[in-house]
């Protein structure tokens, strides 16, 4: 996709068409924080008429759905992709931690790995954990 010298796959170029012509979309959504055709080959700074992201989105309106802290790749979605784009603020996060058997497990593995030819005996207590918490066959 980056690649300046190479064509699009048919395979891209074909859904890009099928979505034109055959499904007759109203227009194209993009969840994320970018698509594809606005990286194609072309212009860096605008489409031409012959450029990639011209050719393949047609008269289809291209609808972006991006993160309001990302500006750079979205003047670029809506540059080269013809995007229209919504923004949203990112939520709030925080570390979750781990739930009380991955905590228990964790504690238990290292103190295991802290001598375990001494620590033998926490072997079935593992074993027991990883059951508990179904990991046993990972």
């Amino acid at each position: 996709l980056f690649e300046r010298d190479l064509t699009p796959h048919p395979q891209y170029a074909a859904f890009y068409k099928w979505l034109q012509f055959e499904y007759r979309a109203s227009a194209v959504l993009h969840f994320g924080m970018h698509g594809t055709v606005e990286w194609l080959p072309g212009a860096p700074l605008g489409n031409t008429g012959i450029s990639w992201s011209d050719t393949l989105l047609g008269n289809l309106p291209n609808v972006y759905v991006y993160a309001c802290n990302n500006p750079s790749e979205s003047i670029i979605a809506k540059r080269r992709g013809y995007g229209t784009i919504i923004s949203h603020n990112v939520p709030p996060y925080g570390r979750a931690g781990l739930y009380k058997q991955l905590a228990t497990l964790r504690e238990l593995l290292a103190e295991y790995r802290e001598s375990p030819e001494s620590n033998d005996g926490l072997r079935p207590t593992i074993v027991e954990n990883l059951e508990l918490a179904g990991l046993q066959e990972d």
